[in-house]
């Protein structure tokens, strides 16, 4: 047993660990910040924690221009729940502060829901396809591109899922109400790290109670009482961003309703061009390693709905509860494609539910064939995917500054007064002033930005992107001669001129 259990934590660390050389193959490639808007937002969050030596609530004139009204219950205050950023700044304080450190540490956390689901299927369903479900897991192609993008705290928030309904499910198991506090608990952090992740872990929970009520006809309201009053008094801990949330979810943010017949599709591909991912976001080909995993996927599903022992009923409402996140379209709720990055979180247990239920076709040497097949299955994910996806992440994201652009981001954040407002022109894409902006903690947008109203103090023209991309700069030069003044700052084809 003790062998056993030694085989087993290296085969998960050696899983993790090869997660974490993928994940982090950008920013030890390339020490410079990476990441959409969300991603520049985050970082600046963690960056001028750490840098500040405290938490964050009134939001700084960096962030309040962009997300001053972010937060429905009290305007330009933190959008969100401070912990995830906080315990970032901590460590990076600690650590030394650089973006290295805050990138690596983005990524562990960011990988906790390959342990944290490791963990459920080893208890429920035993090892190998638990280390088959996170090797699956690490090169999840939709999981890695949400994570380059930069929605860091909803990448941790998952991990809580298969967390939060297991403790329900043992709660259920043993009648210990301690499993059922646990659940509030959890439930009440997943609140806090993000809202979307709460209220899929919230559906899922309350379908496996509907189903084990169905089962055992057992309802203590004791039990739940009191677990309901720990929740409400740790999430109001925090009330202005539960407010926020609470005002978010009761309709501040709707769309036009679909039509209903959207019920009898997985998902409705909506209008690409309006969703703000690639095409192949949607593609189950391209982010489950091709149709090969397809059938093991419905045969998993089968198992489940066939068997429905106590922990395919667990599976079950894990699936359902994402089916309803994918639908609440239905009612108008908006962005539901976020949802879709939970999607691997049960599909690839249950295809590795499906390669281990072909066991069942021998009556002889059941353990051995397991292993084999689990052994084959990984060999086939290892050389069919581990590679590949590895070789993507080598050159991840074309909006990532130049040097050029970020050392002029630094003398920016030593040289210029604190209330300076820079308006940038040649940056390409518009993303790099945002990543400016994060850097420099000045405030920094580009031209076309509709809702910035403060008086601009400098003017930033930066020639590094036209001459990269061989595009004319007539506007520059244009408007270079028209200030008629010289920079203050004149280096490697940055130039910034005092306009003030």
């Amino acid at each position: 047993m003790k062998n056993n259990n030694i085989f087993e934590l290296v085969c998960i660390l050696t899983v993790f660990l090869l997660g974490m050389f993928i994940w982090t193959a950008p920013i030890r490639n390339n020490p410079l910040p990476y990441g959409e808007s969300d991603a520049a937002s985050h970082y600046s969050l963690i960056e001028l924690t750490s840098s500040s030596d405290r938490s964050i609530y009134a939001l700084p004139t960096i962030l309040d221009f962009r997300y001053g009204h972010d937060n429905k219950f009290i305007s330009h205050t933190l959008w969100y729940h401070p912990h995830y950023h906080l315990n970032i700044a901590l460590i990076n304080m600690f650590a030394g502060q650089s973006t290295t450190i805050i990138y690596y540490v983005v990524a562990l956390f960011s990988l906790l829901f390959v342990v944290s689901i490791y963990y459920v299927i080893r208890s429920l369903y035993g090892f190998w396809p638990a280390i088959l479900s996170a090797l699956m897991l690490v090169v999840s192609g939709r999981d890695l591109m949400v994570f380059l993008w930069g929605q860091w705290p909803e990448r941790l928030a998952y991990a809580f899922i298969p967390l939060i309904l297991f403790a329900y499910y043992r709660y259920i198991k043993t009648d210990k109400p301690v499993y059922l506090i646990l659940c509030a608990i959890l439930s009440a952090f997943n609140l806090f790290i993000h809202p979307v992740s709460f209220f899929h872990s919230t559906m899922a929970v309350a379908i496996l109670a509907i189903l084990f009520l169905i089962k055992y006809k057992k309802f203590n309201i004791k039990h739940y009482s009191f677990a309901l009053l720990i929740f409400i008094g740790i999430i109001m801990l925090f009330p202005s961003q539960t407010g926020n949330v609470l005002l978010r979810a009761g309709g501040s943010e709707r769309t036009e309703p679909v039509s209903w017949t959207a019920l009898f599709k997985w998902y409705e591909i909506p209008d690409i061009e309006n969703q703000g991912v690639p095409m192949g976001y949607f593609s189950y080909d391209e982010m489950y390693m091709g149709w090969w995993t397809l059938p093991f996927l419905i045969l998993g599903i089968l198992f489940i709905i066939v068997r429905r022992k106590d922990e395919d009923l667990f599976m079950l409402s894990w699936l359902m509860g994402l089916y309803l996140m994918l639908h609440l379209n239905i009612i108008g709720a908006g962005r539901i494609h976020r949802s879709l990055a939970a999607e691997a979180h049960v599909f690839y247990p249950l295809i590795a539910i499906g390669v281990m239920s072909i066991v069942l076709l021998s009556k002889k040497h059941r353990e051995k064939i397991k292993i084999g097949l689990c052994i084959v299955a990984c060999a086939v994910v290892i050389f069919t995917a581990v590679i590949p996806t590895y070789q993507f992440t080598q050159d991840v994201y074309g909006g990532r500054l130049s040097q050029n652009q970020y050392d002029v981001s630094e003398w920016m954040k030593t040289n210029l007064p604190e209330d300076a407002v820079v308006q940038g022109f040649g940056q390409l894409p518009v993303i790099k002033i945002d990543w400016m902006r994060a850097i420099s903690h000045r405030l920094c947008n580009d031209v076309y930005a509709p809702y910035f109203n403060y008086s601009v103090t400098h003017l930033l023209l930066d020639y590094n992107d036209v001459l990269t991309y061989g595009i004319r700069a007539d506007n520059l030069f244009d408007l270079e001669k028209k200030l008629n003044r010289t920079p203050i700052y004149n280096e490697k084809y940055i130039k910034i001129f005092n306009i003030k």
